[in-house]
């Protein structure tokens, strides 16, 4: 996995790149939590993911573009992100 970034404005983010590593679900343990502040991009890419947990991506308040293509999801499901 690729984990690192830094913003045009000096501070530290993270961009978190977990494409292509045969990953099946996701659940709100995956993420380190002292970089849930700092996430700014994710992306879970040609998996084959077909399950993610209620609130995986709950405490990942910042994140500006979550990558699910190419996995065996069939829809978006609101309680990934602690809705509904």
């Amino acid at each position: 996995p690729r984990i690192g970034g830094a913003s045009s404005t000096g501070g530290l983010t993270v961009n978190i790149n977990m494409d292509n590593n045969r990953l099946s679900r996701i659940s709100p343990d995956f993420f380190f939590f002292h970089f849930y502040p700092m996430i700014s991009s994710l992306s879970f890419s040609h998996n084959n993911i077909s399950h993610i947990e209620h609130y995986a991506f709950y405490m990942i308040k910042f994140v500006g573009m979550i990558n699910l293509a190419n996995n065996k999801l069939n829809k978006i499901e609101p309680g990934w992100f602690g809705l509904g």
